[in-house]
């Protein structure tokens, strides 16, 4: 059996892709004694022991006083609700944010599809063709509800799926103060949902069918090529008015210039429900000829806004020479779920040598419709101006990503280190040789094993890493003693992530506690404008946010949290790691490419380190090695 086949279940199996969703736990609430212990210690390594024992005693006040208090109106919450953080953190991380999605929030990556297919001239309507028939397969996959639900590692626990009803046919609507998610998808058992795929090229959009209405068939790979190349010819016999640079503005300005839309014509209103219900969106950008993968991403992220229409869920970018790069509202969810989709039309290319070998007939199809807006010059003014204002706001994130290609998971698996916590060791390794300080850092931790689950934060700057650290940077040390810090700091790290995916960790918690204090007119609690909450990464300020975004080859990330922050994302190979690396072009001390160089070096001390320890590694190992 394939890898794609392995992702699909048998239509016979009971299993379905979302029935065990509503039978997943809720998602639990920590004792505050708990959340109090795992927050003081996260502080612990940034700051002084003054400063430490003035946070103490901010923290015992608060869960002797208020914080008692505000933790009984969570749990009455709590009692009420399966997943007690859900609304808020969809609304206050993202929905009420007001900053322009692109580059700032939105999710993007390239695909690898040089291990497909070779890069040139001519490709693109044929690499998008295969690519969007797998990307509509597994549509089809959801709608039938054949998709193999994610599981634990162990393979007891069955994760929830519920993001998977946002991947496809899904929006952020732009409104004053806070946003709206429209979700257009529906399983089959549900009722029907739209079939069409909107397709910008040149600031034009198109609407094109992507389901035979006769047959409810999906367009074959040279169907699609046929009415993707209709597109191309038609979109650069004029330019495009470039309507979609409107959704690439701060949100409030593009809330006005929606409803203005909307105003206008009805036929306005009627286009942006087509485009805002697309199963995804595609753009072809024939122009651009990005030769690595670094230049993919980031003219992906910061490139032609005239094609990117920021609200959709799921965007697919190809580019002239056949370079393959997404985009993804963070919204509607989180990493895991484009990679999945990601993954499944890469390994369905990679399975087929990127060839088509199905049927070579091509039905009588709909041309595809173009969408004209009708505009006044207000509303030409404001496109006039946001192409101003994006010249300066995309250049604003700067994205790199890069292979580390020397060893991967097998080495570091062989020497009984859990893969994920020696890549967080490394980075924060690399930043204390670079900045001369550790660095507050916020990993994903998944709660997808409870109802409606997304995420907690682990905090892996941990004061036994900050031991490590010291003895990795003095040479008196032996290699012996290393290892041994080694060892335990990442054991630390191990046992806050099993904490942190049980539900047990700090940040979610203490997030709820600020969100119950404001929904009932109390004041913001002392711990949250406590200066140790700041230094230790509270309030949007971790230096450092991360994510493993899987073991296979796609990948992706997300700009930094702070000015002077990293955003880092890897993929874990058996001999390899990549990683997607962003920073704010606006910080004097950051930057992406010397943040790679160095912790190459860390990979390699580390690895030296680990090789040196004589009682740690076994010499047969170490001749393997």
């Amino acid at each position: 059996m394939s890898l794609a086949e392995a992702m699909r279940l048998s239509p016979d199996a009971p299993l379905r892709t979302f029935s065990e969703d509503e039978k997943l736990p809720p998602l639990p609430l920590p004792s505050l004694s708990h959340t109090l212990e795992r927050y003081v210690d996260s502080v612990r390594p940034f700051v002084s022991p003054k400063e430490l024992a003035r946070t103490q005693e901010i923290v015992k006040k608060f869960e002797n006083g208020e914080g008692k208090v505000l933790d009984g109106k969570l749990r009455a919450k709590a009692q009420s609700s399966k997943n007690w953080v859900e609304k808020w953190w969809e609304d206050k991380a993202y929905l009420e944010i007001r900053v322009p999605l692109v580059p700032f929030c939105t999710m993007t990556g390239e695909s690898p599809l040089d291990m497909v297919w070779k890069y040139g001239p001519g490709c693109m309507v044929k690499y998008a063709s295969l690519y969007m028939y797998y990307t509509l397969e597994m549509w089809k996959i959801l709608r039938a509800e054949l998709l193999v639900p994610t599981q634990s590692a162990d393979g007891k626990t069955i994760f929830s799926m519920n993001q998977f009803r946002r991947l496809f046919n899904c929006s952020r609507v732009p409104l004053p103060g806070k946003d709206r998610l429209d979700i257009h998808f529906k399983p089959e058992k549900e009722g029907t949902c739209p079939s069409h795929v909107a397709v910008t090229c040149n600031g034009h959009i198109f609407i094109l069918d992507a389901v035979d209405e006769a047959t409810g068939s999906l367009l074959n790979p040279l169907e699609w090529e046929r009415q993707l190349q209709c597109i191309v010819n038609e979109a650069y016999q004029t330019c495009g008015q470039g309507i979609p640079r409107l959704s690439c503005d701060d949100r409030d300005t593009w809330a006005k210039n929606y409803e203005r839309l909307k105003f206008l014509s009805g036929e306005n209103a009627r286009n942006l429900q087509l485009i805002e219900s697309a199963v995804c969106l595609l753009t072809l950008d024939p122009e651009s000829a990005p030769q690595t993968a670094s230049e993919a991403t980031m003219l992906c992220l910061a490139g032609d806004y005239r094609n990117v229409w920021a609200d959709k869920s799921l965007h697919v970018v190809f580019f002239g020479n056949g370079r393959c790069c997404g985009l993804a509202d963070h919204t509607a969810f989180d990493g895991m779920i484009s990679i999945t989709n990601s993954f499944y039309t890469f390994q369905s290319l990679i399975e087929t040598n990127g060839e088509w070998s199905g049927p070579s007939s091509i039905r009588p199809l709909s041309a595809p419709r173009i969408l004209n807006f009708v505009i006044d010059s207000a509303l030409q003014e404001e496109l006039d101006n946001a192409t101003l204002r994006q010249n300066v706001s995309k250049r604003k994130v700067i994205v790199i990503r890069e292979k580390f290609p020397v060893f991967g998971k097998s080495f570091v698996v062989k020497n009984r280190i859990h893969p994920d916590t020696f890549v967080q060791m490394a980075l924060q390794f690399t930043y204390y040789r670079m900045h001369k300080r550790l660095a507050p850092c916020y990993e994903t931790a998944t709660t997808r094993a409870f109802y409606n689950g997304r995420t907690e934060t682990l905090r892996p700057c941990t004061s036994e890493l900050a031991l490590w650290i010291r003895a990795m940077l003095d040479d008196k040390r032996q290699a012996e003693e290393k290892v041994k810090l080694l060892r335990i700091a990442a054991k630390k790290h191990d046992d806050l992530m099993r904490e942190a995916r049980e539900g047990q960790g700090c940040d979610r918690h203490l997030f709820g506690l600020y969100c119950i204090a404001e929904e009932n007119g109390m004041p913001i609690p002392e711990l949250f404008q406590d200066p140790s909450y700041v230094k230790s990464g509270g309030g949007g300020n971790f230096v450092l946010s991360t994510s493993l975004v899987g073991y296979t080859p796609v990948g992706g990330g997300v700009g930094p949290m702070c000015l002077d922050g990293y955003g880092i994302f890897y993929n874990i190979c058996p001999d390899s790691f990549t990683f997607t690396i962003s920073v704010m072009r606006d910080s004097v001390e950051t930057s992406a490419s010397k943040f790679f160089s160095n912790l190459c070096e860390s990979f390699f001390i580390m690895k030296e380190t680990l090789l040196n320890s004589k009682s740690e590694i076994p010499p047969e190992r170490k001749a393997h090695l």
